[in-house]
């Protein structure tokens, strides 16, 4: 069986922006608590080409008593031009994020994995599920911060 390459939609790769972690105890000290997590994914559009985009993905990990690990991811991705608005909403609300969380997922297992079992130890998200639409950043630009 043959497989042909996706055109429609393409992933350039991921840039993590910011990351923050905050450890209060050792996790020995600290009280078992239920890690709470928030993601919040939004998408910026390329100002000069739309089928040119933006995942952009923060993250928040946290425990009452015991830590908090902020991060933003940023997945840049293109789409063919010849797409209908379906389809493009499709790939920007729905695959483009999914396609994005797999990196999220090893990030922060690899990076509380090399914390130390008394900081966090291993933690592994649970898969996500992107749907509906994603809130739309505009892009600043000097010209419109010169305005005011």
């Amino acid at each position: 069986m043959e497989t042909g390459k996706q055109v429609n939609l393409t992933f350039h790769g991921v840039d993590f922006t910011d990351v923050h972690m905050n450890s209060y105890k050792p996790m020995h000290l600290a009280k078992e608590g239920e890690v709470k997590l928030s993601i919040q994914p939004k998408v910026q559009y390329d100002k000069e080409n739309k089928a040119n985009f933006f995942i952009i993905i923060d993250t928040i990990l946290s425990t009452d008593e015991h830590f908090k690990l902020e991060l933003r991811a940023i997945g840049t991705f293109s789409m063919s031009k010849d797409i209908d608005e379906n389809m493009k909403n499709s790939f920007v609300n729905t695959n483009a994020p999914a396609i994005l969380f797999p990196y999220i997922r090893a990030f922060v297992n690899t990076l509380s994995s090399n914390l130390g079992q008394n900081v966090t130890g291993p933690i592994l998200l649970p898969p996500q599920f992107f749907v509906g639409k994603l809130e739309e950043l505009q892009v600043v630009t000097e010209d419109s911060n010169s305005n005011s």
